[in-house]
């Protein structure tokens, strides 16, 4: 009878604490002055070698109230006057691309619309996303061991008759106040896109 009662406030207890888990919401994060946070992103197939080529170190900084974009090459620090999309939604601050949407909480689903700038035509079209935070993972990367919210993000669209269908991961970090990886493929091509948080840092 003891054992049976054991079982049972046991089991209510991995109920309520799942609950609680499945509850969770997190708000938008309040980034300080001298914040940063250190991306790496490798590729593989065509996106390598196409306009929207991204691979390398970079270098996210949060100053005077805006966030700072730098290449990473060596000893070398170069800060970029075009800030990629891809780089800011790491942080959730892209006007373009609304990966993240506070306050985040497991269930949670959107829908936007952004213009394609078309890639090497320059033709732009519109691109349809859905996006669903489906739960949590524990996530290791070089920056350490991370509880996350696992973000699925789907995007779709194309013009001249071709359709192009791509996936995005996010794992999306509190504590880190970014996503801590992110892993991206085509479709239609194969391409494939992997960051990883290797560095970061707070201005407290």
């Amino acid at each position: 009878m003891k054992k049976m009662l054991l079982a049972l406030i046991a089991g209510v207890l991995l109920t309520a604490a799942f609950n609680a888990v499945g509850q969770e919401q997190v708000e938008a994060p309040v980034h300080q002055e001298g914040d940063l946070w250190q991306f790496k992103v490798v590729e593989k197939g065509s996106i390598s070698t196409s306009r929207a080529a991204l691979a390398g170190m970079y270098e996210l900084s949060y100053s005077n109230g805006k966030v700072r974009v730098f290449a990473l090459e060596g000893d070398r620090k170069d800060e970029l006057e075009r800030k990629r999309p891809q780089l800011l939604t790491l942080l959730g601050l892209s006007d373009t691309l609304q990966d993240l949407k506070f306050p985040l909480s497991v269930g949670q689903k959107w829908k936007y619309e952004y213009q394609d700038p078309g890639g090497m035509t320059g033709v732009r079209f519109l691109r349809s996303v859905e996006v669903g935070v489906t739960g949590h993972e524990e996530v290791i990367t070089p920056a350490g061991t991370f509880r996350a919210f696992k973000i699925e993000k789907y995007d779709t669209g194309g013009t001249g008759g071709k359709v192009s269908r791509q996936v995005t991961i996010y794992f999306y970090s509190p504590r880190t106040k970014s996503v801590v990886k992110s892993l991206y493929e085509s479709l239609v091509s194969g391409s494939q896109r992997e960051i990883e948080l290797i560095k970061f840092g707070s201005g407290r």
